[in-house]
């Protein structure tokens, strides 16, 4: 009983720990114009927002393998989105990134990736709430 309480607020744990590394490396980010806590700080926003959906909307046992599938999919893309467009914004904002599209000068080329990670993943979550109605 207390493992299952203890396996259950391991995605709420990563969320905090993941949330308050990302604000430390944006604050560090922002006050020495440091392209690689930038960087950081976009990663781990990311990470924690998929940790934080990850406690929210796991799957339940009902749920086909597709259904379960579209729900893992919609927790590691809403990740992905948040790390795809904090990104770009900062990058827009003319932040120093240490990013490699950045530093090929390729960045301005993948302006569709924020947008399509977030399509993708409202894609899934409909996926996943279609089948589990079924």
């Amino acid at each position: 009983m207390a493992r299952n309480r203890v396996l259950a607020s391991l995605p709420a744990a990563g969320a905090v720990f993941f949330g308050l590394s990302s604000t430390g490396a944006f604050v560090v980010g922002l006050i020495g114009a440091r392209g690689d806590a930038l960087a950081w700080a976009c990663l781990s926003a990311g990470i924690a927002l998929s940790s934080l959906m990850w406690g929210r909307y796991q799957p339940s046992r009902q749920d086909s393998l597709l259904g379960r599938l579209a729900c893992a999919s919609f927790v590691l893309c809403s990740g992905l989105a948040l790390y795809t467009n904090f990104a770009w914004a900062l990058w827009a904002l003319g932040m120093p990134m240490s990013l490699g599209a950045v530093e090929d000068g390729k960045m301005g080329e993948h302006d569709w990736l924020g947008p399509f990670t977030l399509a993708y993943a409202a894609v899934c979550y409909g996926i996943w709430k279609g089948s589990s109605k079924r």
